[in-house]
């Protein structure tokens, strides 16, 4: 019997056609994430993308589980998926892209990009008179090191700026990047925190916000 693969990733057709290549020999369907039938999922042996949770806790034959996320954590808890079902996810297929794009937003913030191109659009040419703030020789404090964040941090570093990195925890005598200033766990935090940070980077959600925060005051919860 060949084996049932459920693939509920946006793929193009030239991609879906490389992957039923790739295994000619099994089966495969296709569908959205958003829309897929209970049916199809339970027939699956193997399912590629986030189908819903209180869908895939009804197969209990299912032999492997790939995530299109790095962290799959809701497919983890106990119940979800069967015992001996292989997980795997998508670690290292992010960290360039999502890394470039958190490059943009920040340069876009420290030189204004953004109030300049409302600027133009509302066709006011007066001068802005505020300084922008340079990106070499600033200070990053990069809130997770996984691949999006160590691939921030290393373009950060080369652009000029001055990168301290932060881990949920840090092994003794683990070797600190060549990219970073040195790297503290996750409860040094506060230590590295002035009163005021012009930028705070978070390659993973913390307490203190989500992705890019212009301005920071300690004492508040964001």
């Amino acid at each position: 019997m060949p084996k049932h693969v459920l693939v509920a990733l946006p793929l193009s057709d030239a991609q879906r056609s490389a992957l039923q290549a790739s295994v000619p020999e099994y089966e495969f369907i296709f569908a959205q994430t958003e829309t897929v039938p209970l049916a199809q999922v339970l027939e699956a042996d193997i399912i590629m993308g986030n189908v819903p949770v209180e869908l895939i806790c009804q197969n209990h034959h299912l032999e492997w589980f790939q995530s299109n996320f790095a962290g799959p954590d809701t497919y983890l808890v106990p119940g979800v998926l069967p015992e001996q079902c292989l997980v795997t996810n998508a670690t290292g297929a992010y960290g360039l892209a999502i890394s470039e794009w958190m490059l943009g937003l920040w340069l876009g913030l420290q030189k204004d990009l953004f109030l300049y191109r409302d600027r133009q659009t509302q066709h006011k040419w007066d001068a802005i008179t505020r300084q922008v703030r340079p990106v070499a020789g600033s200070r990053v404090l990069c809130v997770g090191m996984g691949d999006i964040g160590s691939n921030f941090a290393m373009r950060a570093h080369a652009l000029g700026a001055e990168v301290v990195g932060v881990r949920r925890s840090v092994r003794p005598g683990a070797p600190c990047p060549d990219y970073c200033l040195r790297v503290v766990p996750q409860s040094e935090l506060d230590a590295e925190l002035p009163e005021q940070v012009e930028g705070l980077v978070l390659a993973k959600q913390y307490k203190y916000g989500k992705i890019l925060v212009s301005r920071y005051e300690k004492e508040e919860q964001l």
